[in-house]
């Protein structure tokens, strides 16, 4: 009855240790997917701001 357990001890560790480390990874590649996305969104992070200044300076001198 003993090996029983203990057998699903180590089941449940081997599942637990591979679902966290799936989640782990998860959470890694999010990062990576969102990052694109903010950038474009938010186009003075990401060095075009020179064009809202080059708009400005146009509507000024014409």
């Amino acid at each position: 009855m003993k090996t029983k357990h203990f057998v699903f001890q180590i089941f449940r560790a081997a599942f637990t240790d591979r679902l966290v480390l799936i989640i782990v990874v998860l959470m890694i590649a999010s990062l990576f997917a969102v990052l694109p996305i903010k950038s474009c969104s938010n186009p003075s992070a990401s060095g075009g701001g020179s064009t809202a200044e080059r708009s400005a300076l146009v509507s000024v001198t014409g």
